[in-house]
């Protein structure tokens, strides 16, 4: 267990999308707010939702918190958790992740505690949401949102090269080979490729 890091879980989108709550979704009998839960108590020594409406999770056993501002973004997420969080460390998921690996995660969170944040870049493609911050970032976060600026990619990229840790597609490969571990889902046709892979690995 990682005692010097919080897990955080999105559940503030409005899935529209999907149609229906992404993070109450069933697969494999639990819900994958519920299925993300599990995986992070084991992590980390506190798991906190942050969502719009506090209190929709109460089977996750995790403490809720809403958004601290009416603005929309992930980034909104992030800087509530970064400021409620007592650890040096936040490590977050968005709750549309149906295959979260605990290995994945180990790897992230021991690669990126000397940077600010620490985050998989996978065929060109880097994954915010599924990454280490540190409280060293709430300063520029905050000052991000002041300028009306709410890209999380965006902010990466806006920070010193050197304070970046991406994991690469080898370090995530030799793990988890086909990366199912940072896939998400958004609507229905991805639901149902989700739903194959579950038959497949079954």
């Amino acid at each position: 267990m990682f005692s010097d890091v919080t897990g955080i879980i999105l559940a503030g989108g409005e899935s529209r999308r999907m149609g229906t709550d992404k993070a109450l979704i069933r697969l494999s009998g639990k819900t994958l707010i519920d299925q993300t839960a599990c995986i992070f108590r084991k992590l980390f020594a506190e798991t906190i939702i942050i969502s719009k409406n506090p209190g929709r999770f109460k089977t996750a056993g995790c403490r809720e918190l809403a958004d601290s501002s009416d603005e929309r973004g992930a980034m909104v997420g992030l800087l509530t958790a970064l400021e409620a969080s007592g650890t040096e460390f936040i490590f977050t998921a968005a709750c549309d992740m149906p295959f979260l690996n605990d290995q994945v995660i180990s790897l992230i969170v021991k690669k990126g505690r000397d940077f600010d944040v620490a985050l998989p870049c996978s065929g060109g493609h880097t994954h915010p949401l599924h990454a280490l911050y540190s409280k060293r970032c709430l300063k520029a976060m905050t000052e991000s949102l002041a300028r009306g600026e709410k890209s999380l990619k965006c902010f990466i990229k806006s920070l010193p090269s050197d304070r970046v840790r991406l994991i690469s597609d080898e370090e995530i490969g030799a793990i988890d080979p086909e990366t199912d571990s940072l896939l998400n889902m958004n609507t229905p046709k991805e639901l149902e490729s989700v739903l194959g892979k579950i038959r497949g690995k079954s």
